[in-house]
Parts: C-alpha cells; sequence; structure tokens
C-alpha cells in the first residue's frame, strides 16, 4: 500500500542530506487531556479508582515529571481538594508544602478549570504553529554557536501542575494554565529549552570546591543560569521597564511571584554585596567562612536567584556586548568574573552599584582553574601511603 505523505515532510526528506532539515519536536497535550478526564469526575464528587491516577501519572508529561519529583505522591490529594465539593472547605495540614497549597496551588487548579475553553483554544494553537522553531530561534541567540541543534530538541508536553514549566533532561513539561497565562509564551519556552543546551556547555563543578563552601558554588551556578535564560524571556519588563501583561498579575502563582521577582531584582546590589563578603571570607580563610556562605546561599531563594543573574547578565551585556555573557554559559565562575569587569567598568564612570573584591575575584579565579581541586590532589600524591 502506498501512504501518501504531506509535500512539507517529503520535502523535508529530500532535503536531509542537504541542509540538515529536521522534523520539529512534537508538543503533545495528551497529559493534559488525562488531566482534564479525571478534573471532570471530581467536580461530580466522584473518587478516582487508583489505577486512573497510576495512568494519570503515567501519561506524557505527568511521567517524566514524576520520575525526578514524586508527584504522584501528593498531587491526587491536591486535586481532590481542588475539585471534590465534599472537599471543598476541609482543612488539612499540608505539611511541608505549607501554605502553597491552599493559597496558590488550589486556586491555580480552580481558575485552570473556570478557564479551560480558553486554555485548551491556546493549547491548539500553541502545539499547531511554529512554535518550537520560533523558540529556538531564541535561545539560540543566547548560547555558542552550533549550541542548539534541531535535531536535539526534546518533546514538549503540556500538563496541568502547578503553573510553572520545567526542563529535563529528555523533555521540557509545562503547565498549559501557566503557558496561558506566561507574560512571554514562546520566550518561556525558549527559557527551559536554554536550560537543556547549557547542560551540554556546563564546566565540572563536582569536587571543585571544599565541601562546606559547595553553597557558594551552587548558588553562582544558579544565578548564571538563570541569569542568562532570564534574558530571553524577562529583561524587557524587569530591566527595560515593559508592563506586565494583566493576565499575567491575575494567576494566583504568577501573580505572587512577579512582585517579589522585582523586589529582589530592585535591592540585586546588596545580594551581590553579600556574595562578595562571603567569597572574600572564604579567600582570607575566615574562621565563620562557612557559616556566611550558608547564610548566604539561604537566603537566596529560586526566584531571588533568577532576578539577581538577570540584573548581572544585563549589566554584563551592557558593558561587555551579549557575546561576553553567551561565552560565559555553563560557566559560574567565568560569569562571576565577566560581571565583575562589567561593575568594574560601571563603577569607573561613577556609576553606584556592587562588584566583586581582589580578594573575591583572585577566588573565583582559583576556583574557575580547579586550583584548590589540583591542590587537593597534589596534597594526596605527597601524603605517606598508609603502612
Amino acid at each position: 500500500m502506498v501512504v501518501k505523505q504531506p509535500v512539507t515532510m517529503l520535502l523535508c526528506v529530500l532535503a536531509m542530506a542537504v541542509s540538515g532539515c529536521h522534523p520539529t519536536p512534537p508538543i503533545s497535550r495528551e497529559g493534559l487531556d488525562a488531566f482534564w478526564a479525571i478534573q471532570e469526575d471530581l467536580t461530580l464528587d466522584r473518587e478516582v479508582p487508583k489505577e486512573r491516577w497510576n495512568a494519570l501519572f503515567d501519561s506524557p508529561g505527568y511521567a517524566q515529571l514524576d520520575r525526578v519529583e514524586n508527584r504522584s505522591a501528593w498531587m491526587p490529594e491536591v486535586f481532590e481538594h481542588a475539585y471534590r465539593p465534599s472537599l471543598a472547605q476541609a482543612e488539612r495540614d499540608w505539611g511541608p508544602l505549607g501554605p502553597m497549597v491552599p493559597e496558590m496551588l488550589i486556586p491555580h487548579l480552580r481558575q485552570a478549570a473556570e478557564r479551560r475553553a480558553e486554555i485548551d483554544d491556546y493549547a491548539d494553537e500553541f502545539a499547531r504553529a511554529r512554535t518550537v522553531d520560533l523558540a529556538l530561534e531564541r535561545t539560540r541567540r543566547w548560547l555558542p554557536t552550533g549550541a542548539a541543534p534541531s535535531d536535539g530538541v526534546p518533546p514538549t508536553f503540556l500538563v496541568m501542575v502547578d503553573g510553572d514549566g520545567k526542563a529535563l533532561p529528555d523533555s521540557v513539561v509545562i503547565d498549559a494554565y501557566g503557558l496561558y497565562a506566561m507574560h512571554d509564551r514562546v520566550g518561556f519556552l525558549a527559557h527551559e529549552f536554554h536550560h537543556i543546551f547549557r547542560h551540554d556547555l556546563l564546566v565540572p563543578l563536582e569536587g571543585l570546591v571544599p565541601p562546606e563552601h559547595e553553597p557558594m558554588v551552587r548558588l553562582l551556578s544558579q544565578i548564571e543560569e538563570e541569569g542568562v535564560a532570564n534574558l530571553i524571556d524577562k529583561r524587557r519588563f524587569v530591566i527595560d521597564g515593559q508592563p506586565l501583561p494583566e493576565h499575567t498579575m491575575q494567576h494566583p502563582m504568577l501573580g505572587w511571584v512577579w512582585p517579589r521577582f522585582f523586589q529582589a531584582a530592585e535591592s540585586a546590589d546588596d545580594s551581590i554585596a553579600a556574595i562578595d563578603a562571603a567569597l572574600s571570607a572564604v579567600a582570607r580563610g575566615d574562621g565563620d567562612a562557612s557559616r556566611i556562605v550558608e547564610g548566604v546561599a539561604r537566603a537566596h531563594p529560586s526566584f531571588s536567584r533568577h532576578a539577581v543573574g538577570l540584573v548581572m547578565a544585563s549589566r554584563i551585556v551592557d558593558e561587555l556586548g551579549a557575546e561576553r555573557v553567551i561565552d560565559t554559559v555553563g560557566d559560574p565562575f567565568a560569569f562571576a568574573l565577566a560581571y565583575a569587569e562589567a561593575a568594574r567598568r560601571a563603577r569607573g564612570r561613577g556609576e553606584v552599584l556592587a562588584g566583586f573584591s581582589a580578594e573575591s575575584v583572585g577566588l573565583l579565579e582559583r576556583w574557575g582553574g580547579g586550583a584548590w581541586r589540583a591542590d587537593d590532589a597534589r596534597q594526596d600524591q605527597e601524603a605517606p601511603a598508609d603502612e
């Protein structure tokens, strides 16, 4: 039997050897549809059997998320409290999840159900359009040449969870209502793509510093990772002053995060000064350096690291150019050193902003060059053998 292929696919196949044409990775809403089926039953106050919950968390998107975050252990109960009429007023201790569930997750899920038609329409449009190609184009602007091949883009899965998206090694999983409410929908996907391609550029960090200083390395790494990715979809709102869409601020989760993001960006210089003080303490070998490092790391939750990273990345771009920040992707020490140079230039013109001291720069250069690891290995070699 002869199967007729669409003309575009035939052209793609014929051109692959010459131009490297690749089929666009799919955007799947299968997980979202599985969620809606369960949501309908919960709204009728029906108890969903365990087999159907298992099927939901085996569906595309939910399965990938469950492997890394074990969402199936607690999200069914959140879904039940969000939708079952008999549980609408029931109180529950959500343990480590705390007030996030009643204040953000449940309102997010209830609003999603109210706007199902709009969300479904946009999910279909998002999947049909050249979304992946457009997102990949924006991702490539902030990566070294060749770092984002078309055949390296993983599939994107639409689900309903918590209003956010997550880049996993084999996929991007995005909350459909969070996407609908997002400030920059294509940019949001491009941001997640950036995380995936950055992973291939990441410098080895394990064992790079003494264990007591690892919280600082993790802090610097997330600041670099999110800072550069945020240039794709957040700079024009946070740095350049473009107003956020009204629908973004009406979303329960995004409406909570964005004011805190702006606040963290406004106080970025205080954060940079605190990081500098911790690095300097480590460089001097102060006795309380480990305590200072731990305190600075704990004082900067995820949204704060996003915001501080964006401010630092933007200053690098403005002072040294986009290519300089692109050269640092995957290397938190090169990123911090590029920021130190950008800050020196700006301060040389009289601008008042936080930078890094000579002590901090020296330490970052040592860490970036693997000096501590090399010293540690040399000491191991020089140590007398056990008898």
